[in-house]
């Protein structure tokens, strides 16, 4: 959902591409409009808390996961942010950085953002590391925080099927 709750920013498979990251106005009247597309998956992500910034994960130029940060609701000119690959991203309450997950699932990076007429985005700095073995990751509305799901044991699961449970 866009700060404003006027949209909401969703990921869709479409035909000709891989996935592509769309805005569905929240009132559910009116067009979807595409905000970013490639020939590679493009997934959309969460936007500034000013409104004018979305941060989105795209194949597009280096054939894995890296963040990139474009205008908003008007897709514009984009900057890539990561340089090792990216999974998940949180804006910071102000806005001023963005906090992401490494696209090897262990690696927790944040980067300082200035906004303005222009975007620019600094080095991201490495801030802590997760078990191998996470599952999927999220973050605390303050980011300082974050929960991460890892399986209890490995090994093969197992499924149990009861029949005729009512009889």
């Amino acid at each position: 959902w866009s700060p404003d709750g006027q949209w909401i920013i969703t990921t869709q498979l479409d035909p000709g591409t891989a996935q592509n990251a769309w805005l569905v106005p929240a009132s559910g009247t009116g067009e979807m409009k595409l905000l970013a597309s490639s020939p590679l998956r493009d997934n959309g992500g969460p936007v500034s808390p000013d409104g004018r910034w979305l941060a989105y994960i795209s194949e597009q130029l280096t054939g894995r996961f890296e963040l990139f940060v474009q205008s908003f609701p008007e897709p514009g000119r984009r900057l890539q942010v990561s340089q090792q690959g990216a999974a998940k991203v949180w804006w910071t309450r102000d806005g001023r950085q963005l906090v992401f997950l490494g696209d090897d699932l262990h690696s927790l990076w944040r980067v300082d953002i200035e906004t303005g007429t222009t975007l620019k985005a600094g080095t991201a700095k490495r801030l802590a590391s997760f078990p191998n073995d996470i599952v999927w990751i999220d973050a605390t509305p303050d980011r300082q925080r974050f929960l991460a799901i890892s399986p209890e044991r490995g090994g093969p699961g197992s499924i149990t099927i009861v029949q005729n449970w009512l009889g």
